[in-house]
């Protein structure tokens, strides 16, 4: 973090010239200057380079040298290998309880990074003009898909059969499959078209998901179409 008079507020000083925050229980240590944006700043680590953001104030700091160009990926895209290892390595993992009660504390409180913050004004114009934007023109939106909607005439006629979709839904499936589900919503399970052609019903492209999953699966379709896809192939096996 910056080191600047709101950020010291709670923090006192120990005897070795640290900073000790009693809110979280941690040290702090002083660093000269951020790689970055040249600011002195305080860390959780006492050396540079012990840790991946070592050098940096902030993690938004440390990615500044990866925009456009400079990023290793740039202009670049994942092998074929490195998709389905990726896939693999997700398929049947799922968080434990313990875990997601950590996730769900971490991010409570003062321990959100928007604790006690509001939007500036100006950020507040910026996301309503973006948003209105979105709404003029179908096709800023960052899930616009060759101008298809979800009307009804986009669907097969077995969707409108309701207990075909009970059938898979339910006696079938019976869970949701999503790689990263938090389990918050699964008392509302739907069935998600694998290849996205809401016209293709057949068993094998459709999957059962959780609300939140079947949002999820619209952000990298190439990616749940080859996850999704995996786990219907290990099942025909």
């Amino acid at each position: 973090m910056k080191f600047i008079e709101k950020n010291l507020k709670n923090f006192t000083i120990t005897r070795n010239g640290n900073f000790y925050d009693p809110i979280k229980n941690r040290y702090y240590y002083y660093h000269y200057a951020c790689a970055s944006c040249g600011y002195p700043y305080l860390s959780g680590y006492p050396y540079l380079n012990t840790k991946k953001y070592g050098e940096y104030c902030s993690i938004v700091c440390s990615r500044v040298i990866y925009i456009g160009d400079k990023h290793p990926m740039f202009n670049k895209k994942h092998k074929p290998e490195s998709i389905q290892k990726n896939i693999n390595s997700h398929i049947g993992k799922k968080d434990s309880e313990e875990t997601k009660q950590k996730k769900r504390l971490s991010k409570l409180g003062n321990l959100n990074c928007f604790f006690n913050k509001k939007h500036t004004e100006e950020t507040k114009r910026i996301l309503s003009y973006k948003a209105k934007e979105r709404l003029s023109d179908p096709t800023k939106n960052p899930r616009f898909i060759d101008g298809r909607s979800c009307s009804k005439n986009q669907y097969c006629s077995q969707w409108s059969d309701k207990e075909y979709k009970h059938y898979l839904l339910y006696e079938r499936d019976g869970e949701c499959f999503g790689p990263e589900c938090n389990g918050k919503h699964l008392h509302k399970l739907v069935l998600h078209h694998i290849n996205y052609d809401k016209k293709d019903c057949r068993p094998n492209n459709l999957i059962g998901v959780c609300v939140s999953c079947n949002s999820k699966a619209n952000t990298d379709r190439e990616w749940h179409e080859a996850y999704y896809n995996e786990i219907m192939r290990r099942r025909n096996r």
